[in-house]
């Protein structure tokens, strides 16, 4: 049997932020290592970029703009790291 659960991108995000803010509150910021500190910061990061992303896209594709906003992605990763992305 196949079971779905629908999530909801919002609540992820949300969750995600919940869960690293509960670590952080447990421990005293000067006893969690740096390594620790830096992959929890970068995750946030990564959440809030993600979500602003997802949100672009779910635009885009309501107003038809699905390809130019791949552009835009597109351009932006080809400027900041040199990849070629026609050749991925």
């Amino acid at each position: 049997e196949f079971y779905s659960t629908p999530i909801m991108g919002q609540t992820v995000e949300q969750d995600t932020i919940t869960e690293i803010n509960q670590v952080t509150s447990i421990h005293r910021p000067d006893i969690i290592q740096p390594s620790i500190r830096t992959a929890i910061t970068q995750k946030q990061e990564y959440v809030h970029g993600f979500g602003i992303a997802k949100s672009g896209l779910k635009f885009a594709v309501e107003n038809e703009l699905v390809d130019e906003f791949i552009g835009l992605i597109t351009r932006f990763i080809e400027n900041h790291t040199g990849v070629d992305t026609n050749k991925q």
